[in-house]
């Protein structure tokens, strides 16, 4: 069974939403982890724990000043117990 382990996070940093699914042939992980790129999605499995790592980068427009952002920058981040084997 995979649980969410404690996720002691510093300011800016958030734990996105997620689903954790298992089944016989493997374990499925979605996180809204809105405005990330997939360049800078960090995973890594290390002693059962998969960990998932990204900041949220803000959208520039080419010729334009941003004068107003809504949208906070932050770090998504999160951590799960894994089964191993």
């Amino acid at each position: 069974m995979v649980t969410v382990k404690e996720t002691k996070l510093v300011a800016d940093e958030v734990i996105p939403v997620n689903a954790v699914r298992q089944d016989e042939e493997g374990v499925l992980l979605v996180a809204a982890m809105p405005s990330v790129d997939k360049e800078s999605l960090q995973v890594t499995v290390e002693e059962g724990i998969l960990s998932i790592e990204a900041p949220r980068v803000s959208g520039k427009m080419e010729g334009y000043k941003l004068i107003s952002q809504g949208i906070a920058p932050v770090v998504y981040k999160a951590s799960f117990f894994i089964p191993v084997g």
